[in-house]
């Protein structure tokens, strides 16, 4: 049976996207459905009989080397992607079965689609806690996830400086050597600590143990907002707009220094809950997985008859050739004993015949042998022998007069008299003449 194929950006090594591949991976695997992790651009779509593409940042206008290997045309799964800018080229995605983006500001940008898109929260959310984990957080604590060029540093070292809190510098989007540029914050900020490169995991369970989150990763957004952990977002694309938007949080983005101070005194003095509109999410991410576990289980149902029937009908094709194969070969047999039987006949002619000619034949030959002149010739024959016995020099001028008149009779006087002069040149020399 053909398996269910996962495709993410599992070879950039972003954490956001290894989130999004473990939360559908555990996801299926909750769900007792075989699968196989794809990468991007290396396999074959009709190996799999339906594949799950994404979440992340995935959908982006077209041609781009790498991204382009997310388009697969068919019978597919869109799980939760962000889009970015405006591709207006998507429209293969009317022909998949099931098309869910992360935020409302998404879904508008597939309104020219001819089908229902909706709107599913990341399944990075899903993702559990680990129970055994030593990294120890010091209460009070700030999270801080920067990257260089967002911030004035002086600005951003100088307020955290006074806070009266542990100030944890966590590395998150290695692809922007966050880890570098924060290792130099810290090393100017008092009561700091920079966290060492973790899983995405770890950093999912280290997030919900800060009090305090202050980032630039809209997946380290998400994993605050999951933990109920108040924290303020650098909005450097829409996709961080949109994820506030969704959840009325839009007054905690920041786009500067300035701004950073600012919503974070805001969000210290108004600490905000985040659990009424994230029993929502969770909802919402429950019933995608029923979704996807009602199309999977149907694709199953469905490949699985048309392998049985296609199994059948080549079964049925097989044993059609094979009895044709089979009568084809009784024909050619049928063919071939006709015509040894027609051979067989004929050389029984062709026998009886010989055998009447040797019947013949051997009459022939007692009839001559019985015959006057054939007794005359034997006589003179054994007279021949006895007086000119074979072998002896009485016997060879009667053989060479024998072969002469041979010679007369079957090939003429001139033949005779050339052979007869030739004899005469080259004969051997007798031993009276050798000696003269």
């Amino acid at each position: 049976m053909k398996k269910v194929g996962i495709l993410y950006d599992n070879i950039s090594g972003n954490v956001g996207d290894q989130a999004v591949g473990i939360s559908v991976r555990e996801m299926l695997a909750e769900m007792g459905v075989d699968y196989e992790e794809l990468v991007p651009g290396r396999f074959n779509p009709g190996d799999y009989r339906t594949i799950i593409i994404g979440g992340g940042y995935l959908l982006q206008p077209s041609p781009n080397f790498f991204y382009d290997k997310f388009r697969v045309p068919g019978k597919h799964i869109l799980n939760c992607c962000g889009i970015i800018r405006y591709p207006d080229d998507l429209q293969y995605l009317d022909d998949y079965l099931y098309v869910t983006v992360r935020s409302n500001g998404d879904k508008q940008k597939l309104s020219y689609l001819n089908r229902e898109v909706t709107v599913v929260p990341c399944t990075a959310m899903l993702l559990k806690d680990l129970p055994r984990f030593d990294l120890k957080i010091q209460k009070p604590s700030i999270g801080v996830h920067l990257r260089n060029g967002v911030v004035d540093s002086k600005v951003v070292i100088e307020y955290l400086s006074k806070q009266p809190f542990h100030i944890y510098f966590l590395p998150i989007t290695y692809h922007h050597h966050d880890f570098t540029y924060m290792e130099r914050l810290s090393q100017k900020v008092k009561n700091s600590t920079l966290l060492p490169i973790l899983r995405p995991e770890e950093i999912y369970t280290v997030i919900g143990n800060f009090d305090y989150f202050i980032c630039v990763s809209l997946h380290g957004a998400i994993f605050a907002y999951v933990h109920n952990v108040p924290f303020v977002l650098y909005e450097s694309d829409d996709k961080q707009r949109f994820f506030m938007e969704d959840r009325k949080l839009d007054s905690y983005l920041f786009r500067n220094s300035d701004e950073l101070i600012a919503k974070f005194g805001e969000l210290q003095n108004s600490k905000p809950n985040y659990s009424p509109v994230l029993a929502n999410d969770f909802n919402v991410l429950q019933e995608h997985k029923l979704k996807i576990k009602d199309i999977v289980l149907k694709q199953a149902i469905t490949v699985s008859t048309e392998t049985v029937i296609t199994q059948r009908r080549t079964q049925t094709k097989e044993q059609q050739a094979i009895l044709q194969e089979r009568n084809f070969q009784v024909h050619y047999l049928q063919n071939q004993a006709e015509a040894l039987t027609a051979q067989i006949s004929s050389l029984e002619t062709s026998l009886q015949n010989k055998v009447a000619q040797v019947h013949r034949l051997e009459s022939q030959i007692q009839q001559i042998q019985r015959s006057i002149p054939m007794q005359l010739v034997n006589r003179y024959q054994r007279i021949i022998d006895r007086l000119l016995r074979p072998g002896t020099r009485r016997r060879r001028p009667y053989e060479l007069g024998l072969s002469g008149i041979r010679v007369m009779l079957n090939e003429g006087w001139h033949s005779f008299f050339k052979k007869a002069w030739n004899k005469l040149v080259h004969r051997p020399a007798t031993k009276q003449e050798s000696t003269s």
